[in-house]
């Protein structure tokens, strides 16, 4: 027979992170929400949201939290404590809106690995502290709602997941699935230069928005984008041919070049209907 499981927390303790969910969602509300974006610090008054789908590290916290009946007690004198980067909390809020609060942490955040004494008054003096205090913050990093990240600290929220490292490794697998139907002659090192710079790992992000529109991947074709650089050699898209008929596409790793496959896979070049000038654009939204 199973031992009955203790409540993680009391009621009064419960109720002060239901408190800290509604501050965050308000602060949140507060906000202009901006998408996600690697490198950009979002401004005082701006929120990052990104999909809770894109951050593989938060899938295994949800699930597990979701099966909170199945998580083994939390021991303070664990491995899992002494190499913890994050901790969330799960909180409902009003209307029945669950939350889970995220925030960055460290082994300074237990009183005993501090290199202060911990006491506490009894009344008539003060004593050692026997058991091991955890420090928990009023305010978080980030918090899921709804499917949906909204990141109020950024620079601690990607360090305590680990998010840029696991951005490159998703990077280079959209930019795989981006030219599958293209030849690029220096494909490994166009792969590494993407990896290694945030601002093309947030272009990269755009691009698999838009190649989930099947009509969009399929008009990636080197087809396609031979005629665009045929009829606009200002755009200076290079080629170079491997074997009679057969053309690859050729990257630049300077800086005036090194963005030009990525704009084309993302579509940055627009003609004017009433001048048919081509245009460079990074903000485009549909009309049709």
């Amino acid at each position: 027979m199973s031992a009955e499981r203790l409540d993680p927390m009391s009621a009064e303790l419960a109720s002060q992170f239901r408190d800290a969910a509604r501050n965050a969602l308000r602060e949140a509300g507060r906000r202009t929400v901006v998408p996600y974006r690697h490198g950009r610090k979002p401004d005082d008054h701006e929120v990052a949201r990104v999909a809770a789908d894109d951050v593989p590290q938060l899938g295994p916290i949800l699930v597990a939290m979701a099966a909170f009946d199945d998580l083994p007690l939390f021991d303070t004198d664990g491995e899992v404590a002494r190499k913890a980067a994050v901790y969330a909390v799960r909180s409902t809020v009003d209307d029945g809106v669950e939350v889970h609060l995220l925030r960055a942490t460290s082994s300074r955040r237990r009183l005993k690995r501090t290199k202060k004494i911990p006491a506490v008054w009894s009344g008539q003096a003060f004593e050692v502290l026997e058991e091991d205090a955890v420090l928990f913050d009023d305010t978080f990093d980030a918090f899921v709602v709804e499917g949906q990240v909204y990141v109020l600290n950024q620079r601690n929220f990607e360090r305590s997941l680990n998010f840029l490292a696991a951005a490159q490794k998703a990077a280079k697998s959209t930019v795989r699935k981006a030219i599958a139907g293209l030849s690029i002659t220096n494909e490994a090192e166009f792969l590494e230069a993407v990896a290694a710079d945030i601002n093309m790992i947030s272009k990269v992000r755009g691009i698999a928005e838009r190649l989930k529109d099947p009509g969009y991947a399929a008009s990636m074709t080197t087809d396609n984008l031979r005629r665009l650089s045929q009829e606009h050699p200002e755009v200076e898209i290079d080629w170079v041919e491997v074997t009679p008929g057969q053309q690859q596409l050729v990257f630049h790793s300077d800086v005036q070049r090194r963005w030009r496959i990525l704009k084309l896979l993302d579509d940055d070049y627009v003609q004017s209907l009433v001048t048919e000038f081509l245009y460079e654009s990074n903000s485009k939204q549909s009309l049709s």
